[in-house]
């Protein structure tokens, strides 16, 4: 799901830093 897809992405952007 894409869905999944953008908010794993959003939340790796608060994370991943």
């Amino acid at each position: 799901i894409q869905e999944i897809f953008d908010l794993s992405i959003k939340v790796c952007t608060f994370k991943c830093t």
